[in-house]
């Protein structure tokens, strides 16, 4: 999905916790060492449901199917009429017939001879059976065309003979061409094209204003009927020459993909693959969005935050990470119903197969939101609307869909207080419901010191898969739970909690939600977004203030993110460990299985054999090898991000995942990359030298993790302060 320029917050859902994991029942400030659990069992009434879709949030959508012959290589469509017209990357047009949700097939037009379809688009006026197209044509010099053929109101076949090219623009390269076609609220066709860029070239006709590569434009086509050529619209922004090409529209583009109008306000908004981000813009006259110098909200040449008022900001951006690569396609539903899904700007993924949004005004959803909206079972290759105003999605296979609202898709429906979910059997005693098992991990990630708990629900007759390695696979319907606490005087009474987090596997993927506990401890309400709060609290005897930030839903999976697996907590090697259980000690891992909650791969039966498998060394176990708990504590509390396609800059060559030998880590005695007044990542024998440790002790906006904590851990410092004085890198 688009997230909006998420903020990188650690310690979302059900990952790894900190020093003071919580017991079970009132006494939550006991150590998970001392206080015994219950052994899990299946079945029994279900209690915690976490169904539904919160209030602001874009609407949860479903893929409904058309059954007709696939349309391989779609690139674009286009409603004509009651029929639909798809456009494919062969230079096919086809006609789909509909007859209920099935369809027929008939072949349209055939432009093969005129090279590849990039994109394509209807004339807005019924009236004028004109079909608009973005052509590449073979041979050189590259170049992208512009064409109107006519479409025959009798047979609806496209006649090739009726062609008109509109504007041929030549490029530099012979790549990243663009593509978006559309037409504006006042009927003009905007044409969205790339730098062509080749090679990685970053040539900068994008910012050059003399040159049409890298732009939108703006042109009126209606003015051919009279003129021959087509005008400029008065109102562009350089109409009136001055040695700018007037046909500019906006400016600072690498490659377009898509784009459509609002049809509440007749906003203009396109896609453009960037470099390391697809971004969502908001085309507004005269605007330059800054390509080369800026991709997405970052510079170019220095991967940093880039805060240049020259440059238009992005309405939203995702990285392409996670098997992202290219927007897919942008449309919003002409049609009244269903209602939720207006003024939702819907876009695919060339490579992904979700389809997201962006919410353009504060309709059902709020102004600005963005998330995924439906998952399907291949990338996208054509989306936008179709007959009678609905949206329609053609995938990679060939598959046609209709986008339509599902059944728990209406925002307002997820429970708004914690009492309402289900999970919790006596909440004023913070005793969990039945159905959630309980399960501790070995190597926790520091939170300013909170006490934690953590459950899991498995829906009935499903099975996790858990590997020996990599993250483990949860079945739909699964919910992660993790509950923060904070001392606020000297006794275990008072512990209480303030924060329960949920991960919930639905159709989509992992979604997260949070809730704050009231001050009584009585009850928590449904966190909207980040924000920080602040607590009188008691550490060592001693009283402190503490900023405990909750985090949004959008900010939670920056680090959930798909490179480490979303859930970071439930995987072998956090969980193979033996707890004490109330009818005695176990490995839990051994538990889970028996329970028929997880599902072992490898030949793993006996304690003997889960001996073997790995496991995580607890940081603060001082009879373990020191390396090792150093290793173990830069796992937990780190390599979710530094880990490639983790959230961290993509050209920074540090991994900190624990299964990796310490020289593939590229940590000991390597130059820092970045804030070099620590110059090394790892100074053997010089700790005050190391950057690993130096940003663990910074408290200002050069700490890592660089939010969701504002208190130094004391236990970090020493483990790699020991650690860092005697290593010896190869």
């Amino acid at each position: 999905m688009l997230a909006l320029l998420p903020a990188m917050l650690a310690g979302c859902g059900d990952e790894a916790a900190p020093d003071g994991d919580a017991g079970v029942g009132v006494d939550l400030a006991a150590t998970d060492v001392a206080v015994p659990i219950a052994r899990p069992v299946r079945g029994g009434e279900v209690h915690c449901r976490l169904g539904g879709t919160r209030a602001g949030a874009l609407p949860r959508a479903e893929l409904i199917g058309l059954s007709g012959e696939p349309i391989v290589d779609a690139v674009a469509v286009a409603a004509d009429g009651d029929d639909l017209l798809v456009a494919t990357a062969g230079a096919t047009i086809e006609r789909l017939v509909f007859e209920g949700r099935g369809y027929t097939v008939e072949r349209a037009a055939d432009l093969g001879a005129r090279g590849r379809l990039r994109a394509m688009v209807r004339h807005p006026d019924p009236a004028r059976a004109q079909l608009f197209v973005h052509l590449l044509p073979d041979g050189e010099p590259r170049s992208s065309v512009i064409a109107r053929l006519t479409i025959d109101p009798q047979t609806g076949l496209v006649d090739p003979g009726s062609e008109l090219s509109v504007l041929q623009v030549e490029f530099r390269g012979d790549d990243r061409h663009g593509g978006g076609l559309a037409f504006d609220a006042d009927g003009m066709l905007l044409i969205a094209l790339g730098d062509g860029g080749d090679g990685g070239q970053m040539y900068r006709d994008s910012m050059d204003a003399t040159v049409l590569p890298g732009k939108l434009l703006r042109i009126d086509v209606d003015a051919i009927d009279t003129q021959g050529s087509y005008a400029i619209p008065l109102d562009n922004p350089f109409a009136m020459g001055g040695g700018e090409r007037p046909e500019i529209y906006a400016m600072g583009l690498r490659d377009p993909r898509g784009c459509a109008v609002a049809p509440a306000d007749g906003a203009i908004y396109c896609s453009d693959q960037g470099e390391q981000r697809t971004e969502l813009n908001r085309m507004q006259p005269g605007d330059n969005h800054g390509w080369p110098e800026r991709d997405g909200v970052l510079c170019v040449a220095t991967q940093q935050l880039c805060l240049d008022e020259r440059y238009a900001t992005p309405e939203a951006m995702e990285r392409h990470v996670e098997g992202r690569c290219a927007g897919a396609g942008l449309a919003f539903q002409s049609a009244p119903e269903p209602a939720p899904l207006l003024d939702v700007a819907v876009h695919g993924d060339a490579c992904d197969p979700l389809i997201s949004g962006l919410a353009v005004s504060s309709g059902t959803a709020a102004a600005g939101v963005t998330g995924t909206m439906v998952r399907g079972d291949v990338a996208t290759a054509a989306l936008g609307v179709g007959p009678g105003g609905a949206l329609i999605v053609v995938d990679a296979a060939g598959a046609l869909f209709e986008l339509g609202l599902a059944g728990d898709g209406v925002p307002g429906t997820f429970p708004e207080r914690l009492s309402e979910t289900g999970c919790y059997g006596d909440l004023p005693a913070f005793e969990p419901a039945a159905d959630l098992i309980e399960f501790r991990v070995n190597s926790p990630l520091w939170t300013d010191g909170a006490h934690k708990r953590r459950w899991m629900v498995v829906p009935a007759g499903e099975t996790i898969a858990a590997p020996e390695t990599g993250p483990w696979t949860f079945p739909r319907g699964t919910i992660l739970v993790k509950e923060f606490a904070l001392q606020f005087g000297d006794g275990a009474a008072d512990v209480r909690p303030v924060e329960t987090r949920f991960m919930v596997k639905r159709d989509v993927g992992w979604e997260f939600y949070a809730y704050r506990w009231n001050d009584e401890g009585t009850d928590g309400e449904l966190v909207s977004g980040d924000h920080t709060a602040s607590y009188d609290v008691r550490e060592g005897g001693e009283a402190r203030s503490l900023d405990y930030q909750f985090p949004g839903p959008a900010t939670c999976p920056v680090c959930h993110s798909a490179a480490p697996g979303r859930p970071l907590g439930p995987r072998t090697e956090q969980l193979n460990r033996v707890l004490p259980y109330e009818d005695g000690s176990d490995n839990q891992l051994s538990v889970l299985r028996d329970a028929q909650l997880i599902a072992m791969e490898g030949d793993v039966e006996g304690d003997d054999d889960l001996e073997r498998l790995p496991r995580l060394p607890d940081p603060a176990d001082g009879g373990a090898d020191l390396e090792l708990r150093v290793r173990s504590y830069l796992h937990s509390n780190c390599a979710h991000c530094h880990q490639p396609e983790g959230w961290s800059s993509p050209s920074l060559t540090m991994d900190l995942r624990y299964e990796l030998s310490l020289e593939d880590t590229r940590i000991c005695d390597v130059d820092t990359q970045f804030l070099a007044r620590r110059p090394k990542r790892i100074a053997p024998g010089d700790p005050d030298s190391s950057s690993v440790l130096g940003r663990m002790l910074e408290l200002d906006t050069d700490r890592m993790p660089p939010v969701a904590t504002t208190v130094v851990d004391p236990l970090a410092v020493a483990l790699l302060t020991e650690w860092i004085e005697v290593v010896q890198c190869l």
